[in-house]
């Protein structure tokens, strides 16, 4: 099950929050969780911040959060003015 991409960010946000207590730990270890998915999958490298990118646009990591994890999503919003978890993670909100 672990071809699903919405499974490895269930998962991965699942268990990273076993270990880290705020947001941002979760997406770092769902980053890990992806970026080794595609490193196994020989998946070059260069290709990964894409694909990540990719899954952000489409809202794949929003619904995945939405759907298995609504008080992660509201701890969130409080904690932010944001309304998405995932644009934490584009290369824009860091500039």
């Amino acid at each position: 099950h672990f071809e699903d991409i919405e499974k490895i960010i269930e998962v991965s946000i699942m268990s990273s929050r076993l270990t880290h207590n705020y947001t941002l730990g979760f997406l770092g270890g769902m980053i890990t969780a992806l970026f080794t998915h595609w490193a196994i999958k020989d998946i070059p490298p260069w290709k990964w911040c894409d694909k990540l990118i990719e899954l952000h646009e489409n809202n794949t990591i929003d619904k995945v959060i939405e759907k298995n994890f609504p008080k992660v999503l509201d701890f969130f919003l409080k904690s932010t003015a944001t309304s998405k978890i995932s644009p934490l993670i584009t290369v824009k909100n860091f500039a």
